[in-house]
């Protein structure tokens, strides 16, 4: 070891030790008590050493540091003057908790985000309390939350448990307000601009939610639309309407107008359109305040109606609410003097006809309509037509039409039935038929033409009958040529019904007559009405004493003929 004593050196310029101690001793020659291993004197005069010991108050040429405002669990931050540090009186750290108390009380990050992490799994919250004293207790204050099913919980709370979630696109402007009620506002800053706009994954199309004010009418709209891009220029898809909203497909609810008597509602849709022009905007189907529907009527609904219809209806069945016996499916009331139901045809063209059909089948109404009443145009003009009563009688599942007339009220008021029934017959050719009595007569035929006819085919000319197919007032007539009547007497001609005498004709006892007669012939005639019902039949019988024969080589000479009056 190498000793070295401060009295003792004189003219020394370096010293250099054996070992790595150096013993430094007081001025009084005493040791100072401190051994300082690896210690270093370089040329300089600096001296470094591993430690320095000693409270450092008699060493010069060190700066000093100085901290402000220092207090327990303050965090200690540089300032803009030299050698100064600053301790936060806001900002703290327990060991457990980071707190900034100051008064502007901002964390500002520098990074890309700011992490708030659990290490348990437990959820982690991001606390804010801003309207009391800030220590996040009670329930005055609100927060996000990340939960534990992993859900972002947004929450406002105060102690009237009333607060509200505002969104503002600047630091004044508010667009979005969630009511503690569950209201939900969204303020739009004009018309033309949509409430809600809900956007698919085609980000150029859209429905959206707006309320406008346009005039005096405030009217909440639902609508699709969107724009799309041709050539570097955007086009919309939809079309104003009433000047304040888009429309391809809307409600609008008039929920408030000065002028008007109350809201209404009201569906329109818009045509296709091409890439540079918009489709036609259509009213469909109108709800006025009054609870009258309109489709395709725009605003012009007439007074007393409920629902007014400018097109077809289809339906399965209408049904009445009023009471009646039967039930009815139909019922139109009126409490004037006016039409109950008014079917409209818009042309009046010769052949063009309305009206109603009647279907009876358990099938589909597309088929086995068979019955049919119509108004059909008659090409006179203003309007006028006669009434057709159709029923088709085929067994098929083909629909009536107006062709399968049965009944007619012309214009003038003639009455027609192209069914009606009746015939005519006429005398059989033959020349001179003998009769025995009592004779029924047989010799007619349904063959001459130009006269006879058999409309339904009721009249058999075997047996001579007419057989009634409805019940129902009939008008007969006959005519008849008797031949070798001067080789008779008592001669009665008659109107038989089902076999019976119905009634004698007129001037047919000839046993009292002049007998020069037509060469021997003897012309009679007869005709009644009778009422029968369906299945009865009618003939036409002579009764005579002698011999007697009937003329019937002449078509002229002798007819039967009948029809049904009602």
């Amino acid at each position: 070891m190498t000793v070295i004593r401060p009295y003792s050196i004189s003219g020394v310029t370096s010293i250099t030790a054996l070992t790595q101690s150096i013993e430094f001793y007081k001025s009084d020659g005493s040791l100072s008590g401190a051994n300082i291993d690896g210690i270093s004197i370089n040329t300089a005069g600096i001296i470094t050493a591993a430690h320095f010991y000693g409270n450092g108050s008699n060493l010069t040429g060190i700066t000093q540091t100085s901290i402000v405002n220092y207090a327990d669990n303050k965090l200690v931050t540089a300032t803009g003057n030299v050698n100064t540090l600053n301790a936060e009186a806001g900002l703290t750290y327990d060991g457990t908790t980071l707190s900034n108390d100051a008064v502007t009380r901002n964390i500002k990050s520098g990074a890309n985000y700011v992490l708030i992490g659990s290490s348990n799994a437990g959820g982690v919250s991001l606390g804010l309390d801003g309207d009391s004293n800030g220590d996040g207790s009670g329930t005055d204050y609100a927060f996000f939350e990340h939960d534990t099913s992993g859900n972002l919980n947004i929450v406002g709370d105060n102690p009237a448990n009333a607060s509200n979630i505002i969104f503002k696109t600047n630091s004044s402007t508010e667009r979005l307000r969630l009511e503690s009620g569950g209201t939900l506002f969204s303020k739009s800053p004009s018309d033309a601009t949509p409430n809600f706009k809900f956007i698919s994954d085609d980000t150029n199309w859209h429905g959206y939610l707006n309320q406008t004010v346009h005039g005096g009418t405030i009217s909440s709209i639902l609508s699709c639309g969107g724009t799309w891009t041709v050539d570097g220029t955007t086009y919309n898809a939809t079309k104003d309407f009433n000047g304040s909203f888009g429309t391809a497909a809307l409600i609008v609810h008039n929920q408030y107008n000065s002028t008007a008597t109350g809201g209404e509602l009201v569906f329109i849709t818009k045509a296709n359109g091409s890439s540079t022009t918009d489709g036609a905007v259509t009213e469909r189907l109108r709800i006025n305040s009054s609870g009258q529907m309109g489709l395709a009527t725009g605003s012009s609904i007439q007074t007393n109606a409920k629902l007014q219809v400018n097109g077809n209806i289809g339906a399965t069945q209408f049904y009445t609410t009023a009471t009646s016996t039967p039930q009815t499916d139909f019922t139109s009331s009126v409490s004037s003097n006016k039409a109950g139901l008014l079917l409209y045809r818009s042309s009046e063209t010769n052949g063009d006809y309305g009206g109603i059909e009647f279907h009876n089948h358990p099938s589909s109404i597309t088929s086995y309509r068979k019955g049919g009443i119509y108004f059909l145009s008659d090409g006179s003009g203003f309007g006028r037509g006669d009434m057709i009563f159709a029923n088709d009688m085929a067994a098929d599942a083909n629909n009536v039409t107006y062709n399968d007339e049965k009944l007619r009220i012309h214009r003038e008021g003639y009455l027609t039935s192209p069914h009606q029934v009746g015939f005519y017959a006429t005398a059989n050719s033959g020349g001179t038929v003998s009769m025995t009595s009592t004779h029924t007569l047989t010799n007619w035929r349904l063959s001459t033409s130009g006269k006879t006819y058999s409309i339904g085919g009721h009249f058999n000319t075997s047996n001579g009958r007419f057989t009634a197919p409805v019940t129902g007032q009939y008008c007969f007539t006959s005519s008849i040529l008797l031949a070798g009547y001067d080789q008779a007497s008592d001669i009665h001609m008659m109107w038989q019904k089902n076999g019976g005498t119905y009634q004698y004709w007129y001037n047919t006892r000839t046993g009292n007559i002049d007998r020069s007669g037509y060469g021997g012939y003897l012309a009679q005639g007869s005709t009644t009405t009778m009422s029968l019902s369906a299945n009865d039949y009618i003939t036409i019988a002579c009764n005579f004493s002698g011999t007697l024969s009937l003329w019937c080589g002449d078509a002229n000479w002798g007819h039967f003929s009948g029809y049904l009056l009602a």
